[in-house]
């Protein structure tokens, strides 16, 4: 099976030390479709963390989002949440449904794990928790060199 989207890599020399990708999924709201850019996949090897590679990571995808989405979406751990929350994504305070062939069903196992990240969409009422103007934070806050990522389409599947 074919993987979509667009993949960041982070390398270390010749070591793949952390990944990420987006996805397109249409998310309905308010009767409205948006175009939304799926953040899927985030990862660091675990030797490799807490030094930036998550951030380079995010913030290769987020260029990503910015550049071919309405908005950003993702659905966080309790570990990466922290990491999201600093980069200006704001949990999702809503019920979250899914489109099944027999019609739209509730995913409350899904519910307070669910991120938005807006960008070319906001909604005219206060009361929508993603509509926020999230930015993203780049650069690193101690002056350091920060990690690099580089985003890849991802390469069509061998027949």
């Amino acid at each position: 099976m074919p993987l979509g989207g667009m993949h960041a890599l982070a390398w270390e020399e010749r070591e793949l030390v952390g990944h990420g990708s987006v996805v397109l999924r249409r998310l309905i709201y308010r009767e409205r479709t948006l175009r939304t850019g799926y953040v899927e996949s985030v990862a660091v090897r675990p030797n490799r963390r807490r030094k930036g590679i998550g951030g380079a990571v995010m913030a290769e995808l987020e260029r990503v989002i910015r550049a071919a989405y309405e908005l950003g979406a993702l659905g966080a751990t309790d570990e990466g949440a922290a990491l999201y929350s600093a980069r200006g994504w704001r949990r999702w305070q809503g019920q979250t449904w899914a489109l099944a062939p027999a019609g739209p069903v509730r995913t409350e196992g899904g519910e307070g794990g669910v991120y938005g990240l807006t960008w070319r969409w906001t909604s005219t009422s206060t009361s929508d928790s993603h509509a926020t103007g999230a930015r993203a934070i780049s650069g690193d806050p101690q002056g350091a060199v920060a990690p690099q990522a580089t985003a890849v389409p991802a390469a069509p599947a061998a027949r």
